[in-house]
Protein backbone atom coordinates (compact mmCIF):
# COMPACT_ATOMS: atom_id res chain seq x y z
CA UNK A 1 0.00 0.00 0.00
CA UNK A 2 1.81 2.86 -0.80
CA UNK A 3 0.95 6.41 0.61
CA UNK A 4 -0.10 9.37 -1.60
CA UNK A 5 -0.83 13.35 -1.47
CA UNK A 6 -4.84 11.89 -0.94
CA UNK A 7 -3.81 9.69 2.36
CA UNK A 8 -3.91 11.47 5.89
CA UNK A 9 -1.23 10.43 6.57
CA UNK A 10 0.81 11.85 3.71
CA UNK A 11 3.29 14.17 4.95
CA UNK A 12 2.50 16.91 2.16
CA UNK A 13 4.75 18.85 0.18
CA UNK A 14 7.35 18.42 -0.71
CA UNK A 15 8.39 15.24 0.78
CA UNK A 16 6.76 13.45 -2.01
CA UNK A 17 6.78 9.46 -1.41
CA UNK A 18 9.70 8.27 -3.49
CA UNK A 19 8.52 4.71 -4.47
CA UNK A 20 4.91 5.82 -5.61
CA UNK A 21 6.95 8.32 -7.62
CA UNK A 22 9.34 5.39 -9.22
CA UNK A 23 6.56 2.72 -9.32
CA UNK A 24 3.08 4.14 -10.29
CA UNK A 25 3.59 6.62 -12.97
CA UNK A 26 3.06 4.96 -17.19
CA UNK A 27 5.38 5.98 -19.87
CA UNK A 28 4.39 3.49 -22.72
CA UNK A 29 5.89 4.53 -25.83
CA UNK A 30 5.07 2.63 -29.24
CA UNK A 31 7.51 3.67 -32.46
CA UNK A 32 7.38 1.96 -35.92
CA UNK A 33 9.81 2.88 -38.48
CA UNK A 34 10.22 1.85 -41.76
CA UNK A 35 13.51 2.31 -44.07
CA UNK A 36 13.66 1.65 -47.90
CA UNK A 37 15.12 2.83 -50.86
CA UNK A 38 14.94 2.27 -54.78
CA UNK A 39 17.97 2.22 -56.89
CA UNK A 40 18.97 1.89 -60.80
CA UNK A 41 22.34 1.74 -62.42
CA UNK A 42 22.12 2.60 -66.19
CA UNK A 43 26.12 1.97 -68.14
CA UNK A 44 26.69 3.66 -70.91
CA UNK A 45 30.29 1.85 -71.96
CA UNK A 46 33.02 1.31 -69.66
CA UNK A 47 33.79 5.28 -68.41
CA UNK A 48 29.67 6.83 -67.99
CA UNK A 49 27.76 5.64 -65.20
CA UNK A 50 24.75 6.85 -64.67
CA UNK A 51 22.70 6.00 -61.09
CA UNK A 52 19.50 7.34 -59.51
CA UNK A 53 18.04 6.16 -55.82
CA UNK A 54 15.05 6.85 -54.18
CA UNK A 55 14.94 6.49 -50.24
CA UNK A 56 12.46 6.89 -47.33
CA UNK A 57 12.55 6.57 -43.98
CA UNK A 58 9.52 7.20 -42.12
CA UNK A 59 9.14 7.31 -37.98
CA UNK A 60 5.77 7.22 -36.02
CA UNK A 61 5.79 7.58 -32.68
CA UNK A 62 2.94 7.09 -30.05
CA UNK A 63 3.50 8.33 -26.52
CA UNK A 64 0.70 7.24 -23.94
CA UNK A 65 1.22 8.77 -19.78
CA UNK A 66 -0.66 8.54 -16.75
CA UNK A 67 0.37 10.11 -13.38
CA UNK A 68 -1.80 8.64 -10.17
CA UNK A 69 -3.26 10.32 -8.03
CA UNK A 70 -0.62 8.69 -5.36
CA UNK A 71 1.83 10.57 -7.32
CA UNK A 72 3.65 14.47 -7.30
CA UNK A 73 1.79 15.50 -10.44
CA UNK A 74 -1.22 13.68 -10.41
CA UNK A 75 -1.82 13.78 -6.82
CA UNK A 76 -0.42 17.83 -5.65
CA UNK A 77 -0.24 20.24 -8.23
CA UNK A 78 -3.51 22.21 -7.69
CA UNK A 79 -3.83 23.13 -11.82
CA UNK A 80 -4.27 19.40 -12.28
CA UNK A 81 -7.15 19.02 -9.23
CA UNK A 82 -5.75 15.41 -7.44
CA UNK A 83 -7.04 13.17 -9.35
CA UNK A 84 -4.90 11.81 -11.47
CA UNK A 85 -3.31 13.03 -14.85
CA UNK A 86 -2.91 11.68 -18.44
CA UNK A 87 -1.17 12.56 -22.05
CA UNK A 88 -1.35 11.10 -25.04
CA UNK A 89 0.62 12.20 -27.98
CA UNK A 90 1.68 10.82 -31.36
CA UNK A 91 3.90 12.62 -34.14
CA UNK A 92 4.97 11.14 -37.78
CA UNK A 93 8.51 12.30 -39.49
CA UNK A 94 9.12 11.04 -42.69
CA UNK A 95 12.74 11.97 -44.77
CA UNK A 96 12.65 11.43 -48.39
CA UNK A 97 15.99 11.45 -50.10
CA UNK A 98 16.69 11.49 -53.63
CA UNK A 99 19.36 11.84 -55.88
CA UNK A 100 20.99 11.34 -59.95
CA UNK A 101 24.69 10.86 -60.96
CA UNK A 102 26.69 10.73 -63.97
CA UNK A 103 29.69 9.54 -63.80
CA UNK A 104 32.80 9.57 -65.68
CA UNK A 105 35.94 7.56 -65.24
CA UNK A 106 39.39 6.88 -67.89
CA UNK A 107 42.91 6.17 -67.89
CA UNK A 108 45.06 7.92 -70.25
CA UNK A 109 49.01 6.72 -71.38
CA UNK A 110 48.51 3.97 -68.47
CA UNK A 111 49.35 6.35 -65.99
CA UNK A 112 46.99 9.66 -65.81
CA UNK A 113 43.85 8.55 -63.94
CA UNK A 114 40.75 10.72 -64.53
CA UNK A 115 37.58 10.36 -62.70
CA UNK A 116 34.63 12.82 -62.43
CA UNK A 117 30.57 13.12 -61.39
CA UNK A 118 28.11 15.35 -61.56
CA UNK A 119 24.64 14.98 -59.94
CA UNK A 120 21.52 16.58 -57.96
CA UNK A 121 19.85 15.69 -54.72
CA UNK A 122 16.61 16.49 -53.20
CA UNK A 123 16.49 16.35 -49.27
CA UNK A 124 12.29 16.48 -48.25
CA UNK A 125 11.39 16.36 -44.74
CA UNK A 126 7.90 16.07 -43.18
CA UNK A 127 6.65 16.16 -39.85
CA UNK A 128 3.13 15.64 -38.03
CA UNK A 129 2.46 15.64 -34.72
CA UNK A 130 -0.46 16.53 -31.67
CA UNK A 131 -1.20 16.28 -28.57
CA UNK A 132 -4.13 15.74 -25.60
CA UNK A 133 -4.14 16.11 -21.91
CA UNK A 134 -6.75 15.16 -19.87
CA UNK A 135 -7.56 14.89 -15.52
CA UNK A 136 -9.69 14.80 -13.29
CA UNK A 137 -10.06 10.59 -13.42
CA UNK A 138 -12.26 8.74 -11.19
CA UNK A 139 -9.90 6.84 -10.27
CA UNK A 140 -6.40 5.42 -10.71
CA UNK A 141 -8.48 2.54 -12.44
CA UNK A 142 -9.01 4.05 -15.45
CA UNK A 143 -6.16 5.81 -17.04
CA UNK A 144 -6.77 6.58 -20.59
CA UNK A 145 -7.89 10.40 -21.78
CA UNK A 146 -11.29 8.61 -22.63
CA UNK A 147 -11.67 8.16 -18.79
CA UNK A 148 -10.80 11.88 -17.85
CA UNK A 149 -13.47 14.28 -16.39
CA UNK A 150 -11.87 17.10 -18.38
CA UNK A 151 -10.24 17.54 -21.57
CA UNK A 152 -8.82 20.96 -21.36
CA UNK A 153 -5.57 21.28 -22.97
CA UNK A 154 -4.04 20.06 -26.27
CA UNK A 155 -1.74 20.95 -29.37
CA UNK A 156 -0.81 20.05 -32.76
CA UNK A 157 1.65 21.24 -35.25
CA UNK A 158 2.83 20.41 -38.76
CA UNK A 159 6.42 21.62 -40.52
CA UNK A 160 7.59 20.92 -43.78
CA UNK A 161 11.61 21.43 -44.92
CA UNK A 162 13.30 20.97 -48.10
CA UNK A 163 17.06 20.71 -49.42
CA UNK A 164 18.09 20.86 -53.37
CA UNK A 165 21.91 20.70 -54.58
CA UNK A 166 23.89 20.62 -57.22
CA UNK A 167 27.18 19.20 -57.20
CA UNK A 168 30.39 18.01 -58.99
CA UNK A 169 33.73 16.89 -58.82
CA UNK A 170 36.62 15.98 -60.75
CA UNK A 171 39.82 14.00 -59.59
CA UNK A 172 43.27 13.36 -61.16
CA UNK A 173 46.31 11.50 -60.13
CA UNK A 174 49.56 10.72 -62.40
CA UNK A 175 50.79 7.25 -61.41
CA UNK A 176 49.72 7.50 -57.92
CA UNK A 177 52.40 10.27 -57.31
CA UNK A 178 50.37 13.28 -57.71
CA UNK A 179 46.87 13.74 -56.60
CA UNK A 180 44.54 16.39 -57.01
CA UNK A 181 40.66 16.76 -56.67
CA UNK A 182 38.32 19.82 -57.16
CA UNK A 183 34.40 20.25 -56.51
CA UNK A 184 31.62 22.35 -56.05
CA UNK A 185 28.25 22.03 -54.73
CA UNK A 186 25.30 24.72 -54.45
CA UNK A 187 22.83 24.58 -51.80
CA UNK A 188 19.68 25.67 -51.81
CA UNK A 189 17.06 25.56 -48.47
CA UNK A 190 13.37 26.50 -47.59
CA UNK A 191 15.09 27.72 -44.80
CA UNK A 192 16.35 31.20 -45.74
CA UNK A 193 14.14 33.86 -47.69
CA UNK A 194 14.10 33.69 -51.88
CA UNK A 195 17.06 35.81 -52.04
CA UNK A 196 19.32 34.25 -49.99
CA UNK A 197 18.04 30.55 -50.36
CA UNK A 198 21.86 29.00 -52.19
CA UNK A 199 25.13 28.80 -50.58
CA UNK A 200 28.13 28.33 -53.09
CA UNK A 201 30.63 25.77 -51.47
CA UNK A 202 33.68 25.24 -53.76
CA UNK A 203 36.77 22.72 -52.44
CA UNK A 204 40.46 21.70 -53.82
CA UNK A 205 42.73 19.62 -52.57
CA UNK A 206 46.40 18.07 -53.64
CA UNK A 207 48.97 15.39 -52.79
CA UNK A 208 51.64 14.26 -53.68
CA UNK A 209 53.66 11.06 -52.68
CA UNK A 210 56.87 11.67 -52.52
CA UNK A 211 58.04 8.23 -51.66
CA UNK A 212 57.12 7.31 -54.99
CA UNK A 213 59.93 9.90 -56.57
CA UNK A 214 63.26 8.56 -57.89
CA UNK A 215 65.40 10.84 -56.10
CA UNK A 216 63.39 9.74 -52.91
CA UNK A 217 65.68 6.64 -51.18
CA UNK A 218 65.23 6.18 -47.26
CA UNK A 219 65.08 2.57 -46.80
CA UNK A 220 63.19 2.89 -43.39
CA UNK A 221 60.38 4.80 -45.14
CA UNK A 222 57.77 2.77 -47.32
CA UNK A 223 55.39 5.15 -48.19
CA UNK A 224 55.63 9.51 -47.48
CA UNK A 225 52.58 11.65 -49.08
CA UNK A 226 52.01 15.02 -48.00
CA UNK A 227 48.81 16.57 -48.41
CA UNK A 228 46.72 19.87 -48.45
CA UNK A 229 43.01 20.82 -48.86
CA UNK A 230 40.80 24.35 -48.57
CA UNK A 231 37.52 24.60 -49.22
CA UNK A 232 34.19 26.03 -47.97
CA UNK A 233 31.27 24.25 -46.11
CA UNK A 234 27.83 25.41 -45.31
CA UNK A 235 25.80 25.28 -42.17
CA UNK A 236 21.39 25.49 -42.33
CA UNK A 237 20.58 23.92 -39.05
CA UNK A 238 18.31 26.19 -37.27
CA UNK A 239 14.40 25.90 -37.63
CA UNK A 240 12.26 25.85 -39.59
CA UNK A 241 10.61 29.12 -41.44
CA UNK A 242 13.28 31.11 -39.40
CA UNK A 243 13.58 33.86 -42.45
CA UNK A 244 9.66 34.43 -41.88
CA UNK A 245 7.64 36.78 -40.08
CA UNK A 246 4.97 34.93 -38.51
CA UNK A 247 1.68 34.81 -36.52
CA UNK A 248 0.41 32.57 -33.99
CA UNK A 249 -2.86 32.71 -31.69
CA UNK A 250 -3.56 34.82 -28.74
CA UNK A 251 -5.85 35.25 -26.33
CA UNK A 252 -6.54 38.62 -24.47
CA UNK A 253 -9.73 39.69 -22.09
CA UNK A 254 -11.27 36.75 -23.36
CA UNK A 255 -10.95 37.12 -26.97
CA UNK A 256 -9.44 35.10 -29.11
CA UNK A 257 -6.92 36.97 -31.94
CA UNK A 258 -3.39 36.85 -33.69
CA UNK A 259 -0.69 38.14 -32.92
CA UNK A 260 3.10 38.36 -34.30
CA UNK A 261 5.52 35.28 -33.22
CA UNK A 262 8.67 35.73 -34.87
CA UNK A 263 10.72 38.75 -36.57
CA UNK A 264 10.63 38.48 -40.52
CA UNK A 265 14.54 38.63 -41.48
CA UNK A 266 14.69 38.18 -45.66
CA UNK A 267 18.84 38.52 -45.53
CA UNK A 268 19.28 35.52 -43.48
CA UNK A 269 21.47 33.42 -45.13
CA UNK A 270 24.21 30.20 -44.91
CA UNK A 271 26.44 30.21 -42.10
CA UNK A 272 30.14 29.18 -43.75
CA UNK A 273 32.93 27.53 -42.70
CA UNK A 274 36.57 28.19 -44.75
CA UNK A 275 38.51 24.98 -43.87
CA UNK A 276 42.41 24.77 -44.88
CA UNK A 277 44.04 21.45 -43.51
CA UNK A 278 47.74 20.32 -44.47
CA UNK A 279 48.80 16.35 -43.40
CA UNK A 280 51.18 14.34 -43.95
CA UNK A 281 51.14 10.48 -44.34
CA UNK A 282 54.10 8.06 -43.46
CA UNK A 283 54.93 4.21 -43.29
CA UNK A 284 57.63 2.59 -41.11
CA UNK A 285 59.52 -0.09 -41.28
CA UNK A 286 57.31 -2.39 -43.75
CA UNK A 287 54.09 -1.02 -42.79
CA UNK A 288 55.18 -2.05 -38.94
CA UNK A 289 54.42 1.61 -38.26
CA UNK A 290 51.89 4.07 -39.62
CA UNK A 291 50.98 7.33 -38.90
CA UNK A 292 49.14 10.67 -40.17
CA UNK A 293 49.47 14.26 -39.12
CA UNK A 294 47.07 16.83 -39.61
CA UNK A 295 47.22 20.59 -39.03
CA UNK A 296 43.76 22.35 -39.96
CA UNK A 297 42.56 26.35 -39.00
CA UNK A 298 38.63 26.46 -39.87
CA UNK A 299 37.15 30.22 -39.51
CA UNK A 300 33.28 30.66 -39.82
CA UNK A 301 31.49 33.68 -40.86
CA UNK A 302 27.96 34.66 -40.89
CA UNK A 303 27.14 32.04 -37.29
CA UNK A 304 23.27 31.41 -36.75
CA UNK A 305 22.79 32.58 -33.82
CA UNK A 306 19.75 34.20 -31.81
CA UNK A 307 20.44 37.95 -31.85
CA UNK A 308 18.65 39.56 -28.78
CA UNK A 309 16.21 42.58 -28.51
CA UNK A 310 15.05 43.98 -25.48
CA UNK A 311 11.91 42.55 -24.39
CA UNK A 312 10.44 46.20 -24.83
CA UNK A 313 9.81 45.12 -28.42
CA UNK A 314 7.51 42.16 -27.79
CA UNK A 315 10.30 39.79 -28.79
CA UNK A 316 13.03 38.16 -27.37
CA UNK A 317 15.42 38.52 -30.66
CA UNK A 318 15.43 36.78 -34.56
CA UNK A 319 17.62 34.35 -35.73
CA UNK A 320 20.27 36.01 -37.61
CA UNK A 321 23.60 35.64 -38.99
CA UNK A 322 25.74 37.65 -36.42
CA UNK A 323 29.20 36.09 -35.78
CA UNK A 324 32.56 34.86 -36.69
CA UNK A 325 34.84 31.94 -34.94
CA UNK A 326 37.78 30.45 -35.90
CA UNK A 327 38.38 26.37 -34.75
CA UNK A 328 42.42 25.35 -35.22
CA UNK A 329 44.12 22.59 -34.34
CA UNK A 330 46.45 19.37 -34.97
CA UNK A 331 45.18 15.52 -35.15
CA UNK A 332 47.94 12.91 -34.82
CA UNK A 333 47.31 8.92 -35.76
CA UNK A 334 49.67 6.27 -35.18
CA UNK A 335 49.20 2.51 -35.67
CA UNK A 336 51.91 -0.13 -34.94
CA UNK A 337 52.34 -3.68 -35.71
CA UNK A 338 54.01 -4.31 -32.55
CA UNK A 339 54.77 -8.17 -32.88
CA UNK A 340 53.92 -10.21 -35.95
CA UNK A 341 54.38 -14.10 -35.13
CA UNK A 342 52.04 -16.80 -33.40
CA UNK A 343 50.95 -14.09 -30.72
CA UNK A 344 49.83 -10.30 -32.40
CA UNK A 345 49.90 -6.96 -31.21
CA UNK A 346 48.76 -3.93 -32.95
CA UNK A 347 47.83 -0.72 -31.31
CA UNK A 348 45.91 2.18 -32.67
CA UNK A 349 46.48 5.81 -31.14
CA UNK A 350 45.30 9.02 -32.01
CA UNK A 351 44.93 12.51 -30.00
CA UNK A 352 43.40 15.82 -30.93
CA UNK A 353 43.51 19.09 -29.69
CA UNK A 354 41.37 22.30 -30.85
CA UNK A 355 41.41 25.36 -30.07
CA UNK A 356 38.21 27.45 -30.62
CA UNK A 357 37.57 31.14 -30.10
CA UNK A 358 35.06 33.66 -30.73
CA UNK A 359 36.34 36.06 -33.06
CA UNK A 360 33.19 38.63 -33.68
CA UNK A 361 29.91 39.03 -32.28
CA UNK A 362 27.18 41.63 -33.65
CA UNK A 363 26.78 44.72 -31.43
CA UNK A 364 29.32 43.11 -29.39
CA UNK A 365 26.83 41.95 -27.37
CA UNK A 366 27.65 38.82 -25.40
CA UNK A 367 24.94 35.88 -26.16
CA UNK A 368 23.83 34.39 -22.94
CA UNK A 369 22.80 30.14 -23.21
CA UNK A 370 22.26 26.61 -21.03
CA UNK A 371 20.17 27.08 -18.02
CA UNK A 372 19.25 30.27 -16.28
CA UNK A 373 21.01 29.88 -12.56
CA UNK A 374 20.49 31.61 -8.88
CA UNK A 375 22.25 34.93 -9.19
CA UNK A 376 23.12 35.04 -13.12
CA UNK A 377 21.53 35.28 -16.29
CA UNK A 378 22.87 31.78 -17.34
CA UNK A 379 25.60 29.15 -16.82
CA UNK A 380 26.85 29.61 -20.29
CA UNK A 381 28.21 32.68 -22.71
CA UNK A 382 28.99 33.30 -26.23
CA UNK A 383 31.29 36.29 -26.02
CA UNK A 384 34.26 37.59 -27.92
CA UNK A 385 37.59 36.43 -27.32
CA UNK A 386 36.17 33.27 -25.54
CA UNK A 387 35.50 29.65 -26.88
CA UNK A 388 31.92 28.21 -27.19
CA UNK A 389 31.11 25.77 -23.88
CA UNK A 390 32.43 29.29 -21.99
CA UNK A 391 31.18 28.76 -18.59
CA UNK A 392 30.12 31.81 -16.42
CA UNK A 393 29.15 32.76 -12.89
CA UNK A 394 30.36 34.13 -9.94
CA UNK A 395 33.60 33.54 -8.24
CA UNK A 396 33.43 31.48 -5.13
CA UNK A 397 35.80 32.71 -2.36
CA UNK A 398 34.93 30.04 0.06
CA UNK A 399 32.78 30.02 3.08
CA UNK A 400 32.76 32.62 5.87
CA UNK A 401 33.87 30.93 8.85
CA UNK A 402 31.76 33.11 11.15
CA UNK A 403 28.65 33.30 9.42
CA UNK A 404 29.00 30.12 7.22
CA UNK A 405 27.84 31.94 4.04
CA UNK A 406 29.25 31.80 0.91
CA UNK A 407 31.78 34.38 -0.40
CA UNK A 408 31.83 35.47 -3.63
CA UNK A 409 33.84 37.79 -5.62
CA UNK A 410 32.63 41.51 -6.03
CA UNK A 411 33.71 42.41 -9.50
CA UNK A 412 32.77 45.66 -9.86
CA UNK A 413 33.29 46.53 -6.24
CA UNK A 414 29.27 48.07 -5.89
CA UNK A 415 28.82 46.16 -2.61
CA UNK A 416 26.25 44.08 -3.78
CA UNK A 417 26.52 40.53 -5.72
CA UNK A 418 24.52 39.74 -9.02
CA UNK A 419 24.51 39.14 -12.44
CA UNK A 420 26.94 42.25 -12.99
CA UNK A 421 30.01 40.04 -11.11
CA UNK A 422 29.83 37.14 -13.24
CA UNK A 423 32.98 36.59 -14.94
CA UNK A 424 34.49 33.63 -16.90
CA UNK A 425 35.10 30.74 -14.68
CA UNK A 426 35.80 27.98 -17.22
CA UNK A 427 35.46 26.57 -20.39
CA UNK A 428 34.11 23.19 -21.43
CA UNK A 429 36.17 22.57 -24.61
CA UNK A 430 39.32 19.79 -23.39
CA UNK A 431 42.83 20.72 -23.89
CA UNK A 432 42.95 17.35 -25.58
CA UNK A 433 41.71 13.87 -26.05
CA UNK A 434 41.68 10.88 -27.90
CA UNK A 435 41.52 7.15 -27.73
CA UNK A 436 43.99 3.81 -27.43
CA UNK A 437 43.29 0.40 -29.03
CA UNK A 438 45.22 -2.20 -28.67
CA UNK A 439 44.34 -6.08 -30.58
CA UNK A 440 45.63 -9.20 -29.42
CA UNK A 441 45.74 -12.19 -30.80
CA UNK A 442 46.99 -15.92 -30.45
CA UNK A 443 45.70 -18.94 -32.20
CA UNK A 444 41.85 -18.95 -32.35
CA UNK A 445 42.11 -16.13 -29.48
CA UNK A 446 41.37 -12.58 -30.09
CA UNK A 447 41.15 -9.73 -27.48
CA UNK A 448 40.40 -5.79 -28.14
CA UNK A 449 40.85 -3.63 -25.71
CA UNK A 450 39.71 0.61 -26.10
CA UNK A 451 39.96 3.44 -23.80
CA UNK A 452 38.96 6.78 -24.38
CA UNK A 453 39.94 9.91 -22.40
CA UNK A 454 39.97 13.58 -22.11
CA UNK A 455 41.44 15.91 -20.53
CA UNK A 456 41.53 19.49 -19.48
CA UNK A 457 37.49 19.99 -19.67
CA UNK A 458 35.56 21.54 -17.00
CA UNK A 459 32.01 20.44 -16.38
CA UNK A 460 29.08 21.75 -14.52
CA UNK A 461 27.99 19.74 -11.94
CA UNK A 462 24.24 21.52 -11.90
CA UNK A 463 22.75 18.60 -10.47
CA UNK A 464 24.83 19.41 -7.17
CA UNK A 465 22.85 22.78 -6.43
CA UNK A 466 20.49 20.42 -5.97
CA UNK A 467 22.02 17.88 -4.32
CA UNK A 468 24.14 19.45 -2.11
CA UNK A 469 21.56 22.48 -1.16
CA UNK A 470 22.16 25.36 0.75
CA UNK A 471 18.88 26.92 0.98
CA UNK A 472 17.04 26.79 -2.05
CA UNK A 473 14.15 24.31 -0.75
CA UNK A 474 14.09 20.94 0.82
CA UNK A 475 12.53 18.92 -1.74
CA UNK A 476 15.60 16.29 -2.70
CA UNK A 477 17.68 13.90 -0.34
CA UNK A 478 21.53 15.38 -0.12
CA UNK A 479 24.49 13.64 -1.27
CA UNK A 480 27.30 12.72 1.30
CA UNK A 481 29.00 16.01 0.82
CA UNK A 482 26.42 17.80 2.32
CA UNK A 483 27.58 16.47 5.60
CA UNK A 484 30.55 18.93 5.33
CA UNK A 485 28.48 21.83 5.29
CA UNK A 486 28.92 25.02 7.80
CA UNK A 487 27.47 24.44 11.16
CA UNK A 488 29.06 26.27 13.52
CA UNK A 489 31.15 29.20 13.73
CA UNK A 490 34.73 28.75 13.48
CA UNK A 491 34.04 25.91 10.98
CA UNK A 492 36.73 25.43 7.90
CA UNK A 493 34.50 23.84 4.85
CA UNK A 494 33.49 24.75 1.33
CA UNK A 495 30.06 23.92 1.65
CA UNK A 496 28.11 26.63 2.97
CA UNK A 497 25.57 26.68 5.76
CA UNK A 498 21.67 25.57 5.19
CA UNK A 499 19.37 27.88 6.19
CA UNK A 500 15.53 27.48 3.81
CA UNK A 501 15.25 29.91 1.53
CA UNK A 502 18.69 31.26 1.47
CA UNK A 503 19.33 31.14 -2.05
CA UNK A 504 22.31 33.90 -1.77
CA UNK A 505 24.22 30.40 -0.70
CA UNK A 506 23.08 28.31 -3.86
CA UNK A 507 24.33 31.08 -6.14
CA UNK A 508 25.67 29.90 -9.17
CA UNK A 509 29.65 30.03 -8.79
CA UNK A 510 32.78 28.10 -9.93
CA UNK A 511 31.62 26.03 -6.48
CA UNK A 512 29.66 23.93 -9.01
CA UNK A 513 32.54 23.98 -11.82
CA UNK A 514 34.77 20.74 -11.81
CA UNK A 515 37.98 19.09 -13.64
CA UNK A 516 35.86 16.75 -16.13
CA UNK A 517 38.88 14.76 -17.30
CA UNK A 518 38.71 10.84 -17.46
CA UNK A 519 40.32 7.85 -18.75
CA UNK A 520 37.40 5.28 -19.63
CA UNK A 521 38.08 1.56 -20.68
CA UNK A 522 35.16 2.56 -23.29
CA UNK A 523 34.81 -1.55 -24.65
CA UNK A 524 36.75 -4.50 -24.37
CA UNK A 525 35.86 -7.56 -26.65
CA UNK A 526 37.48 -11.49 -26.05
CA UNK A 527 36.51 -13.62 -28.94
CA UNK A 528 37.29 -17.56 -29.72
CA UNK A 529 37.00 -19.14 -33.12
CA UNK A 530 35.68 -22.70 -32.44
CA UNK A 531 37.74 -25.38 -35.05
CA UNK A 532 37.37 -25.70 -38.74
CA UNK A 533 36.28 -29.07 -38.63
CA UNK A 534 33.46 -27.75 -36.40
CA UNK A 535 32.57 -25.11 -38.84
CA UNK A 536 32.50 -27.12 -41.50
CA UNK A 537 30.40 -29.63 -40.05
CA UNK A 538 27.62 -27.23 -39.48
CA UNK A 539 28.10 -25.66 -43.18
CA UNK A 540 30.07 -22.58 -42.07
CA UNK A 541 33.30 -20.97 -42.98
CA UNK A 542 33.62 -19.78 -39.32
CA UNK A 543 32.20 -19.93 -36.01
CA UNK A 544 33.14 -17.30 -33.23
CA UNK A 545 31.81 -16.98 -29.67
CA UNK A 546 32.37 -13.89 -28.02
CA UNK A 547 32.16 -11.44 -24.55
CA UNK A 548 32.28 -7.99 -24.70
CA UNK A 549 31.68 -5.26 -22.56
CA UNK A 550 31.16 -1.46 -22.95
CA UNK A 551 31.52 1.49 -20.33
CA UNK A 552 33.81 -1.03 -18.50
CA UNK A 553 35.73 1.04 -16.13
CA UNK A 554 36.44 4.83 -15.57
CA UNK A 555 39.16 6.72 -13.51
CA UNK A 556 37.72 10.46 -12.89
CA UNK A 557 38.06 13.00 -10.40
CA UNK A 558 34.39 14.10 -11.30
CA UNK A 559 31.94 13.80 -8.31
CA UNK A 560 28.99 13.67 -10.67
CA UNK A 561 27.38 10.35 -11.99
CA UNK A 562 29.38 10.72 -15.44
CA UNK A 563 32.22 12.60 -16.79
CA UNK A 564 31.17 12.03 -20.40
CA UNK A 565 28.63 14.51 -20.92
CA UNK A 566 29.33 16.93 -23.81
CA UNK A 567 25.90 19.14 -24.67
CA UNK A 568 22.74 20.74 -23.38
CA UNK A 569 20.43 18.89 -26.43
CA UNK A 570 22.85 19.34 -28.70
CA UNK A 571 24.06 22.72 -28.68
CA UNK A 572 27.36 23.55 -29.59
CA UNK A 573 27.20 26.78 -27.10
CA UNK A 574 25.99 24.85 -23.96
CA UNK A 575 28.38 22.21 -23.22
CA UNK A 576 29.35 20.39 -20.82
CA UNK A 577 26.62 20.64 -18.67
CA UNK A 578 25.27 17.98 -16.36
CA UNK A 579 21.82 18.37 -14.98
CA UNK A 580 20.82 14.68 -13.51
CA UNK A 581 22.11 13.39 -16.82
CA UNK A 582 22.10 9.43 -17.49
CA UNK A 583 25.33 8.17 -17.06
CA UNK A 584 26.61 5.55 -19.82
CA UNK A 585 24.76 2.25 -19.80
CA UNK A 586 27.71 -0.45 -18.65
CA UNK A 587 26.81 -3.51 -21.01
CA UNK A 588 28.10 -7.13 -20.74
CA UNK A 589 27.15 -9.43 -23.42
CA UNK A 590 28.04 -13.12 -24.85
CA UNK A 591 27.44 -13.76 -28.57
CA UNK A 592 28.53 -15.77 -31.81
CA UNK A 593 29.49 -14.64 -35.17
CA UNK A 594 29.04 -17.42 -37.72
CA UNK A 595 29.86 -16.96 -41.48
CA UNK A 596 28.37 -18.52 -43.91
CA UNK A 597 30.23 -20.55 -46.44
Amino acid sequence: FLIGPGSSEYAGFPNFNPVAQAVLPRFDATTAKMVGALSATYKFDSHFNLKGQVSIDYNDVTEDQYESSKTAIGGYLPSVGGQGYGVFIASTATNVNTFATLSYTNTFSQKHNISAFVGTEVLQSFGIDGNVQGRLFPSDDFTYITSAGIVDQGSSGKGESGLVSFMGEVKYDLDDRFLATASFRTDGSSRFGPNRRFGYFPAASVAWRISSEDFFNVRAINDLKVRASFGFTGNERIGNFSFLGTWGSTTYNGNSGVSPNNIANPDLKWETTRETNVGVDISLLEGRIQSSIDAYYNKTFDMLLLRPYASTTGFTGVTDNIGEMENKGLEVGISSVNIDGKFKWSTDLNISKNMNKVLFLADSVPLYRGYTAEGVDGTNIIKEGEPLGTFIGLKFLGVDPATGDALYQDTNADGLINNSDAVVIGNAQPDFFGGLTNRFSYNRFDLSVFFQFSVGNKILNLAKATFVNTGADIQNNQSVEALRRWQKPGDITDVPRYEFENTRNNYHSSRLLEDGSYLRLKSVSLGYYLPASIANRLMLQNLRIYCAGTNVWTYTKYSGADPEVSTLDGSVSAQGIDFFTLPQVRTVSVGINATLR
